[in-house]
């Protein structure tokens, strides 16, 4: 993909996004409270940077860490994640990814940046930020399951906007990418066309259609176990209308050198670091310890650097990937093993562990003996299945979604941390809903069947 940060203007749009991003002044609704149907006339030129590096900051913090923690791809070593080892997470835990890293961050400004698309007919950066507004509401759902979209945003005109189900958040999702699909091939006399601001494909609007047609393969396979879906065949779908075709389409945001600017994981390995990413005192951790030594599987010294990240996943520069080509290749495997096609479903598995490999610099030798090794599928339906998934869990390293293909499958088998006590299967409502907006948090906890405010409650595609 291209690489955008070519000079000091990047560096400094990426400070004040992080900046802004670790501000503790912020509010839950900070700079709507003026006329939320007049917002400032800012260019989009200025919104969409700023969006795209809060996206990677949000995904790339907290939610990654804790994700990880909890699927055991690493383990808690001290301080604060020695505590969420043992998932004794409170509603504090939660309050910045939810109020200032989502929703009065990206979510807030992309809905301000679509809102001037709207009202001016900026077509094509409208679509773009349609495909940004699936993805943040997609990661920020699948954590915490119901969440405002549909009454948020508004400022003093409804401080307390209703939770919407997820379960209409998808149809949204899908909603946004199709009219974000149809504009770009749309024509858009506005003259105001995506660019070099564009930190994730530079204005290339093929690419940006591929990003959308993968984003609904992913929403499509999150629902295998929803009744009634056509999760497996809507997948398929998806990416043969034209999903990613190699490593060159992944949507990601690569970050700048700097004390500011640094990637969110050489961040916090730098100020830090109490998370443990191999055995530590005698506590394996399942990923690399357990599953990759097994399978002599040659990016574990890339993963790691000694007892810390490698510099793929934890240098200066280390990208946040919302979206790859082996992800969509791992979804495809899955899908057309559970629509019976086998040959399909090899073919896309070799696929996918080969471009995961070669995208973090596994030899090609080691490659073909990796995929001779551990990629056959043999067995029944849910043995393929399983190895698909297992395969899909060592590529997602660090990874958010990987939590969500563990939820909504159960692979890897992994045993809770706390006897006695299940993995968490979702994030909960933060403080800061539970002091602001308690009635409409009360009503989306009882909404998705829940007692209480639990990490143990499940969201809609999980049941």
């Amino acid at each position: 993909m291209k690489k955008i940060f070519k000079n000091i203007t990047a560096s400094l749009l990426l400070i004040m996004a992080t900046f802004s991003l670790n501000s503790c002044e912020k509010t839950y609704f900070e700079g709507v409270n003026d006329d939320p149907n007049s917002p400032t006339d800012v260019p989009p030129s200025v919104l969409l940077p700023s969006i795209q590096a809060e996206i990677a900051w949000a995904q790339g913090g907290d939610m990654a860490r804790f994700t990880s923690l909890l699927i055991q791809q690493v383990r808690g070593a001290s301080r604060q994640f020695t505590v969420y080892e043992t998932y004794n997470f409170t509603e504090d835990d939660f309050d910045n990814l939810w109020r200032l890293n989502l929703y009065a961050g990206p979510l807030m400004d992309l809905y301000t940046l679509n809102k001037i698309c709207k009202d001016k007919g900026y077509i094509h950066y409208g679509a773009v930020g349609n495909i940004m507004m699936a993805y943040g509401l997609m990661i920020t759902t699948d954590c915490f399951g119901n969440a405002p979209y549909s009454q948020a945003f508004q400022g003093t005109q409804n401080i307390s906007p209703a939770y919407d189900s997820q379960e209409s958040l998808y149809a949204d999702m899908n909603t946004l990418l199709d009219e974000a699909i149809a504009a770009l091939d749309a024509p858009d006399g506005s003259g105001v066309e995506v660019g070099s601001e564009d930190f994730v494909y530079g204005g290339d609007y093929t690419l940006w259609k591929k990003f959308a047609w993968s984003l609904k393969a992913r929403l499509a396979i999150h629902k295998t176990k929803v009744p009634g879906s056509n999760a497996a065949a809507d997948a398929i779908t998806a990416i043969n209308n034209g999903g990613f075709t190699s490593n060159s389409d992944d949507a990601q945001f690569n970050f700048y050198p700097g004390p500011t600017t640094d990637s969110p994981w050489f961040q916090y390995i730098e100020q830090r670091d109490d998370i443990a990413y191999t055995d530590s005192a005698g506590t394996l951790v399942t990923l690399t310890d357990q599953i990759m030594p097994s399978m002599n599987d040659p990016r574990r010294s890339i993963y790691l650097s000694g007892t810390t990240l490698g510099d793929f996943y934890g240098g200066e520069t280390a990208p946040v990937f919302f979206m790859t080509y082996f992800e969509m290749k791992f979804i495809e495997a899955e899908a057309k093993e559970r629509t019976g096609d086998d040959a399909g479903a090899q073919t896309a598995l070799n696929d996918a562990v080969t471009a995961q490999m070669t995208k973090v610099g596994v030899s090609a030798a080691d490659i073909t003996t990796f995929l001779a090794a551990n990629c056959v599928l043999t067995g029944t339906q849910q043995d393929k299945i399983d190895q698909i998934m297992t395969q899909k869990y060592i590529a997602m390293y660090l990874q958010p979604e990987a939590w969500t293909d563990w939820r909504r499958t159960n692979i890897p088998a992994l045993t809770s941390n706390l006897s006695g006590s299940q993995i968490p299967r979702r994030f909960i409502y933060p403080q800061s809903e539970t002091d602001n907006n308690k009635a409409s948090r009360d009503a989306a906890v009882a909404a998705m069947g829940c007692g209480s405010n639990s990490l143990d409650c499940r969201v809609w595609w999980d049941q």
